[in-house]
């Protein structure tokens, strides 16, 4: 027998949400939804714990609305099995207003009954409140309000949402009685017990990013209604490596979890199986390891992992999410000159003579022919301007130095009431009279709070009024200067509100606000042109930000969501080309429109399909580039040093996409191996983004990836990476093959940043090549050699091979500039026990000169401690170098034992206590002077120096 099944709904915000929600959010949100699940005659949800009352007689009262979910067949003792072993799931406890709530109770139960799901609009609407600013700041209040206490602890006081939680928030106290509310409505009038739980578990917080899914059709569910999913099957009861990778898991799903509006992200869901339910469900899908993650895609599964590498699991997911959302062309280019602009609106916060300004205003009102149908009389008009608006702006925007206070804000009844005179006179002014007017509104869009109001308003705000004064006229060329100059820049500063800017981006405000741009981007005044090329990048900048904090979340190219319009990005990019091919007298001017032109383009995701075959028909690249020439922007062309970078930037950017696109045609994808990371198989532009930072940090991790990999060094030229890498020439045949690529390529001479040059080579092949290389190298600045060779003088951390041979000379010329010294001893030279070393040294020491910039030295000691260790040049080593700061020696373990060690200790703490910092360190035999030398010099003498 089929029995229906109904899904009540419930506003816990009794009506407050669609009043208030854009307002506080800037985003309409009609309810703060509660469902319960109505089926047996029986409604059934989720509070303080699963209860289950007649319809419609809980203590929510009657639905707003009653869904219907279809029918079931499932008859009524398997469903209250089913509730049974929900039970110890949806706990009280464990109720979170925002992660783990009835919604996400109802949306389980309707999957177990009819294998649908609740609609996403109530699913989705924790997601939608937090991608918010308002929600977002609210997010660690309501995290406090379900903390789980520690036992033993006392509870932490549910905080008071802060005015510095989000621009403009409204009267706190108020927002946190209306969440106790809410919270209480939703959970039967009571939050969880401050009491000590029963559980053994100990945590901070519940909350978590997690979609919970307990049966196969809610699972099902989430894959279809997600692009991209990570499920995790685990027991964190029995399994203790499901413990250990349960955190990170958690910590994964809140850095790359699923964000509204910006597109991007994967849905986590965590799996229990512990329960029935779980384990039928791990059953389906053929879990056999705990932890076992599973990976995916458009509702297919694409890959699986299991086991508790962290490593690993991070990989999976970036590269689903790689693959769920394919990164912008864009992201693969160098633009430095793009990525330095600031993207903070550019404002008006010139203050005017205030009385002034009001006065004048005041005189066009007397003047004016009031009607007897006007709803506002000229004494009211009059009145509000002189006794509230008046002396809000002066409070508001009197010289900073005269603060005492906080600034005052403007409240809702000052702003309806100036709103309704505002009405009043643009239907009664010529636009030639309103000016005063506009620019009181241009200085009040500076307040946070009118911002907000606006927002809330946005059909019945001043912005939509004054915009509607230019259409009174036949073009906006025909309208009044000082008019069009202080509307552009009430624009401009209304972009100084958060919550306000995505609001003029979107429906008929985004149309109204752009027929008033794009002439004004044309006007015969250079200063409307300029006010509007502010406006158009307060536009578009606000769209970029949105694009790449899209691309940094992982949302890909749709980032800007409902603001990305394909008709009004054509639009205003035809507008700003033409603009800035017109203009040939500020720089300034056109620096804003090629500013706001490179917003404009990076990142869209309308580019190859619209704007890139529009720049070629507009001859936008020739536009720019005639800007740099003589008589493109005043006499001598663009001569600001940013503004030619800018302008160049753009102008080379069509041809690197180019170049990327030909290489990513001409490179063949290799097959994907087995048990290898398909690095391969990953577009070429990805590829790239992957090696180069690690060939410009790891050369040993460089060449491990060419073993898996045979062209990544394809990939990488060896001018990206030749100045980063420590370039090693141990062997004869490396000496030979870096001195023939230098001699082809002089260029990368010029890019040696690092060198070894102590090899296996015979002392007249090391001598003449190693000499020639260090010649036509001038920028070294970190030297390995023997004594054959000369430093140069950029040297600044030299590393000698001593053997039996006088140093002192090498570092003659390097006296004040040499910062690090680095001298292995013990190896080559004589051998026989009669030739003694030190003797050799010793005679020197004389001759070694003041060493004024060394901060540090390391000593190498061989077998013998006694025949390779003088401690007379360490002694004048310390007293040539008064800026000494550390010494460290090093003997190899199993090479010297304890009592030559403690002997040398005791030889050198006379000369160093007290004077420097100094450590003798003892080394593992693997822990070659090589490598010593490759990580000091690519960890700044990490490895050498730190004790």
């Amino acid at each position: 027998m089929a029995h229906p099944v109904k899904l009540y709904v419930y506003d816990l915000s009794n009506g407050l949400a669609r009043q208030m929600s854009l307002q506080l959010t800037g985003r309409q949100i009609d309810g703060i939804w509660h469902t319960s699940i109505v089926v047996y005659g029986k409604e059934i949800f989720y509070g303080q714990g699963i209860n289950i009352t007649a319809p419609g007689r809980s203590h929510h009262g009657s639905p707003l609305n009653i869904v219907d979910l279809g029918t079931t067949d499932i008859d009524e003792d398997t469903f209250n099995e089913y509730l049974e072993e929900l039970k110890e799931q949806y706990t009280a406890d464990k109720y979170h207003l925002l992660d783990f709530n009835c919604n996400s109770f109802t949306n389980d139960v309707a999957g177990f009954l009819t294998g649908g799901s609740i609609p996403d609009y109530i699913k989705d609407l924790p997601t939608d409140f937090l991608s918010t600013p308002f929600g977002a700041a609210l997010r660690p209040t309501i995290d406090a309000m379900y903390r789980r206490p520690t036992p033993g602890t006392t509870p932490a006081q549910v905080p008071t949402p802060t005015p510095t939680a989000a621009p403009a928030m409204p009267n706190p106290e108020l927002v946190g009685s209306i969440l106790q509310a809410v919270a209480a409505q939703a959970q039967q009038g009571s939050l969880p017990s401050s009491a000590p739980s029963a559980s053994n578990q100990s945590t901070d917080s519940l909350t978590s990013p997690l979609h919970p899914c307990n049966n196969s059709a809610s699972f099902q569910s989430l894959i279809r209604s997600h692009k991209a999913v990570v499920a995790c099957f685990s027991n964190v009861v029995t399994c203790p490596p499901c413990r250990v990778i349960a955190p990170v898991f958690e910590d994964l799903a809140r850095q790359k979890g699923v964000k509204t509006g910006g597109g991007g992200g994967a849905a986590f869901t965590k799996i229990d199986l512990t329960t029935p339910s779980g384990q039928s469900l791990g059953s389906e899908w053929g879990v056999r390891v705990m932890p076992t993650f599973m990976f995916f895609l458009d509702g297919k599964k694409i890959s699986e992992m299991k086991g508790a590498d962290a490593n690993e699991l991070r990989t999976q997911i970036d590269l689903l999410l790689f693959q769920a959302y394919p990164p912008h062309k864009h992201t693969s280019l160098s633009l430095p000159a793009m990525q330095a602009l600031s993207l903070k609106p550019i404002l008006f916060t010139q203050v005017p003579a205030l009385d002034a300004v009001a006065n004048k205003l005041v005189s066009f009102v007397d003047s004016a022919n009031w009607s007897a149908e006007t709803t506002t009389s000229a004494e009211q008009v009059k009145r509000i301007i002189s006794t509230s608006v008046l002396p809000y702006l002066k409070s508001r925007f009197m010289p900073p130095e005269a603060l005492k206070n906080k600034l005052p804000s403007a409240n809702p009844t000052l702003l309806s009431a100036w709103n309704q005179a505002t009405v009043t006179l643009a239907k009664l002014l010529p636009p030639e009279s309103l000016f005063p007017l506009v620019d009181m509104w241009r200085l009040a869009l500076l307040d946070p709070a009118v911002g907000t109001w606006c927002a809330a308003n946005p059909l019945a705000s001043p912005i939509t009024t004054l915009l509607n004064v230019p259409s009174t006229k036949t073009t906006v060329q025909q309208c009044p200067r000082p008019y069009m100059l202080t509307l552009l820049r009430l624009l401009s500063n209304a972009f100084s509100s958060s919550v306000l800017s995505p609001r003029l981006l979107i429906d008929s405000l985004r149309s109204d606000m752009t027929a008033v741009l794009v002439p004004s981007l044309l006007h015969s005044d250079a200063g409307v042109r300029t006010a509007a090329a502010s406006l158009a990048f307060n536009c578009s900048a606000f769209l970029q930000s949105l694009r790449v904090e899209a691309v940094k979340s992982g949302g890909g190219a749709t980032g800007a969501g409902d603001i990305e319009n394909e008709d009004w990005e054509v639009e205003t990019v035809s507008a700003v080309i033409e603009a800035i091919d017109r203009e040939k007298e500020s720089e300034d001017v056109v620096h804003r429109l090629t500013a706001s032109l490179g917003c404009l383009l990076r990142l869209s995701p309308f580019y190859e399909t619209q704007l890139n075959p529009l720049l070629d028909v507009l001859q936008a690249r020739q536009v720019l580039q005639s800007k740099l020439a003589a008589g493109g922007c005043g006499e001598k062309g663009v001569q600001k040093t940013e503004v030619k970078k800018l302008v160049e930037e753009m102008t080379n950017t069509d041809e690197e996409l180019e170049q990327l696109t030909t290489i990513a045609n001409k490179l063949t994808l290799s097959t994907r191996r087995k048990r290898t990371f398909p690095f391969n198989d990953l577009p070429v532009e990805l590829q790239r983004k992957i090696v180069l930072p690690i060939a410009q940090q790891s050369q040993s991790t460089f060449w491990s990836l060419n073993l898996t990999c045979q062209r990544t060094r394809a990939l990488i030229p060896i001018e990206e990476i030749l100045e980063y890498l420590p370039v090693i020439l141990a062997h004869t045949y490396q000496l030979q093959s870096f001195f023939e690529l230098v001699s082809s390529k002089p260029d990368l001479a010029s890019l040696v940043r690092h060198l070894w040059l102590i090899n296996d080579a015979s002392r007249d092949i090391s001598r003449e090549f190693g000499n020639y290389i260090i010649r036509i190298c001038p920028n070294i600045v970190s030297l390995a050699c023997k004594r054959d060779h000369v430093p140069p003088a950029s040297v600044r951390n030299l590393t000698i091979l001593e053997g039996s041979r006088v140093w002192t000379s090498h570092i003659a010329r390097l006296a004040d500039s040499l910062k690090s010294l680095h001298l292995i001893t013990g190896t080559g030279g004589h051998r026989k026990p009669e030739i003694g070393l030190h003797s050799r040294i010793q005679c020197v020491h004389t001759m070694m000169p003041s060493l004024r910039a060394l901060e540090r030295v390391a000593i190498s000691i061989g077998r013998d401690v006694e025949q390779h260790f003088d401690e007379g040049h360490l002694e004048s080593l310390v007293e040539k170098s008064p800026h000494l700061q550390k010494v460290v020696l090093f003997v190899h373990r199993k090479r010297v034992d304890d009592a030559a060690l403690e002997s040398l200790t005791t030889t050198v703490a006379p000369i160093l206590e007290s004077k420097v910092d100094w450590s003798v360190r003892r080394c593992p035999r693997r822990l070659t002077e090589r490598k010593l030398w490759e990580d000091s010099v690519l960890d700044d003498g990490g490895m050498i120096w730190r004790s």
